[in-house]
C-alpha cells in the first residue's frame, strides 16, 4: 500500500473520537469473586501476587450517601430524574465556586514562554510559563512523544504532594516508580506535568488554593488549545495521584472541557476514618454518622484548601461525593490501593459506589470504572495499563484488543513500508489497539536500528503480552526495551521468567535495575 493509501487509511479510523465513551468489557480472563463482606461482587485478573479488582457498573439505588438522596446539610433530597439532578447539579457547582473564592479572569492574555527545551529519546520536553492572571506566572511541563501521530491526545497530570520536590519535578524525575509523566509518555500522550501550587498562588484573601490551583488548570488547557497541530482540544484528560487526586476531580468537576477524568488513591470520599482536629464534619450514611475527609488537609497542609483566604469547614457547602458526581456523564476511573495502607481492600471502593447512580441517570452507567490493585502508595504497571486502555477508550474511541479489520490493514502496512515516520505511527497504532496481527513485523523494529521506532516497538509488544516473543529481548542492549520485557513479566511472566531475573536482579540502567525489584515483590513461585 502506497503511503498516501495507507494515510487515507490511518486517518478515516481515527479522525474524530467516539461519540460515546466505548465501555469496558469484562476480558475473558477475569474471575469473578466477592469482597471480604460479600458487599461487592468485583472480578480478579493477572498474578495471584499481583492482581487487579474490575468492578463492574453499580447501582447505588440502595445507599444513603448518594448524592441522589442526600444533601450537603444531611437532608434527604430523592432525585430520581435526570431534569431533578441538573437543578440539584447546578447548586453544588455553584456552591464550589463559592468555595473556590474570586478567580483571576479566564480571558487574560497567557503570554507564554519556552523556558527550556530537553531532549530525550523517546520524547521532547518542553518547559513552558504562562501567565496565572495580570501580575503571575505559574510553569508547567510539557513531554511530547516522539512519533506519536498528531493532533494527539493530551493528559494534565497531578503528582501526590511530598515535602521537597513535587509536580513537575517528580512527575518527569528519574525515580522509575514515580515519573508518571514519563510513564504515560511512552504510551503516546502528550503530557502536561503541572504543579500543585506555587507559592504565589497561596497569598490570596479572596482565593483559595485549590481554587487558584484548578484556575490554573483551565490556563494549561487554555495553552494546549493553542497547540493545534499538537493537541486534540476534544481529547484533554486529567489524572492525579494521591493529593494530586483531589485537584483532579476537583479540576474535572469545574472544567468541563476535560474530557475524562483519572484519579488513584484519591482521598476526596466519604468513609469512616481517623478523626482530624482541623476538619471532620458529620455524615449520614446508613443511619450511622460517619467522618467525611478530604485527608489532604490533615496529611499535608491546609494551605493547599485555605490560603489566607479563610473557609469555613464545618461543613463545607458541598460534599466529597457531589463533587465527584459533578464529573458525569464524562468517563471516571476510579483507582483505589487495596492492602498495605491500613485499611480493608474494599473501603475505598465501596464508598465511591455512591454516585454510579449519578451517571445511570444519563444512560453511561459503563463510563465510571473502579478498579483495585494491591499495592501501596506507588502505581503498579497494571494499573498504569489500565489507565491508558481507559483513556484510549474514554478519549479516542480505541477498545484496545478489539482493532477492527481496515485498522489491523493500515497499521500492518504502516509497520512495512518504507517511510520511518510512518512506520514508528504504525507502531504506536499497533500499541493502542494491541494488534496482536503485527507482532512479527513488531519484533523485527525491536531488532532494527531505529532508537525511537525500537522503543514504540517493544511498548506495543508488552501491551500486546506475547511473552515468549517479549523474552527473547530480556538482555536487548537498548535498557527501555529490557524495561518493557520487565513490566511484562510483573503483569504475565512465567515461573522460569522469574526465577531468571531472581537469579541477576543487577542492571546497568537504573529503571530497568528497580522495575525488576519491583517485579520480584510479586513472585508467585518465591
Amino acid at each position: 500500500m502506497r503511503t498516501a493509501t495507507f494515510l487515507a487509511a490511518w486517518l478515516a479510523c481515527t479522525a474524530a473520537p467516539a461519540a460515546e465513551p466505548i465501555p469496558f468489557v469484562m476480558p475473558e480472563s477475569a474471575r469473578l469473586e466477592a469482597t471480604d463482606r460479600g458487599q461487592v461482587s468485583h472480578y480478579r485478573v493477572g498474578l495471584e501476587t499481583n492482581s487487579l479488582k474490575l468492578y463492574p457498573p453499580g447501582d447505588d439505588a440502595k445507599r444513603r450517601d448518594s448524592p441522589l438522596d442526600i444533601d450537603h446539610q444531611f437532608q434527604s433530597r430523592p432525585i430520581r430524574t435526570l431534569a431533578e439532578w441538573k437543578k440539584a447539579r447546578a447548586k453544588v457547582r455553584q456552591a464550589m465556586a463559592g468555595y473556590f473564592g474570586k478567580l483571576p479572569d479566564p480571558k487574560l492574555p497567557l503570554k507564554p514562554k519556552v523556558e527550556k527545551e530537553l531532549d530525550d529519546p523517546d520524547y521532547a520536553v518542553q518547559h513552558v510559563s504562562i501567565a496565572f492572571d495580570a501580575e503571575r506566572r505559574g510553569d508547567v511541563a510539557i513531554l511530547i512523544p516522539k512519533g506519536a501521530p498528531t493532533p494527539a491526545a493530551a493528559v494534565l497530570l497531578y503528582d501526590a504532594y511530598r515535602d521537597g520536590e513535587t509536580g513537575v519535578g517528580r512527575l518527569t524525575g528519574k525515580l522509575y516508580s514515580r515519573a508518571y509523566a514519563r510513564h504515560l509518555a511512552r504510551e503516546g500522550f502528550v503530557v502536561v506535568a503541572m504543579n500543585h501550587w506555587d507559592k504565589v498562588f497561596g497569598r490570596s484573601r479572596e482565593t483559595c488554593t485549590m481554587g487558584a490551583t484548578v484556575h490554573f488548570a483551565g490556563r494549561a488547557i487554555d495553552y494546549l488549545k493553542t497547540l493545534k497541530d499538537l493537541v486534540d482540544p476534544s481529547r484533554i484528560g486529567v489524572w492525579g495521584h494521591v493529593y494530586g487526586a483531589e485537584i483532579a476531580q476537583f479540576a474535572a468537576a469545574y472544567d468541563e472541557r476535560i474530557a475524562a477524568a483519572a484519579v488513584s488513591n484519591s482521598w476526596l470520599l466519604p468513609t469512616r476514618h481517623f478523626n482530624s482536629d482541623y476538619y471532620d464534619p458529620p455524615f449520614w450514611a446508613d443511619g450511622k454518622t460517619m467522618g467525611v475527609i478530604i485527608q489532604c488537609v490533615e496529611r499535608a497542609d491546609p494551605k493547599m484548601y485555605q490560603s489566607r483566604r479563610r473557609v469555613n469547614f464545618a461543613p463545607l457547602p458541598f460534599l466529597s461525593q457531589e463533587v465527584m458526581a459533578l464529573i458525569a456523564p464524562r468517563p471516571l476511573l476510579c483507582i483505589n490501593h487495596g492492602m498495605g495502607a491500613g485499611r480493608s481492600e474494599t473501603t475505598d471502593t465501596n464508598a465511591r459506589t455512591c454516585i454510579q447512580g449519578v451517571w445511570k441517570l444519563y444512560g453511561r452507567p459503563g463510563a465510571i470504572e473502579m478498579i483495585e490493585h494491591r499495592w501501596g502508595v506507588n502505581e503498579p504497571v497494571n494499573a498504569r495499563e489500565h489507565t491508558v486502555d481507559f483513556y484510549l477508550r474514554a478519549m479516542c474511541g480505541i477498545n484496545p484488543g478489539k482493532a477492527p479489520a481496515a485498522t489491523v490493514e493500515a497499521i500492518l502496512a504502516g509497520l512495512r513500508g518504507k517511510d520511518p515516520g510512518v512506520r514508528v505511527a504504525a507502531a504506536w497504532r499497533a500499541a493502542w489497539w494491541k494488534c496482536a496481527a503485527a507482532k512479527a513485523d513488531l519484533a523485527k523494529l525491536v531488532a532494527g536500528k531505529d532508537l525511537v521506532a525500537r522503543r514504540v516497538a517493544a511498548k506495543a509488544l508488552q501491551r500486546i503480552g506475547d511473552m515468549d516473543l517479549l523474552w527473547t529481548f530480556v538482555a536487548h542492549k537498548d535498557p527501555m526495551v529490557r524495561l518493557c520485557v520487565i513490566e511484562a513479566v510483573q503483569l504475565r511472566g512465567t515461573e522460569a521468567m522469574f526465577n531468571a531475573l531472581a537469579a541477576d536482579e543487577t542492571d546497568p540502567d537504573k529503571w530497568v535495575a528497580e522495575a525488576k525489584w519491583q517485579t520480584l515483590q510479586v513472585n508467585p513461585w518465591e
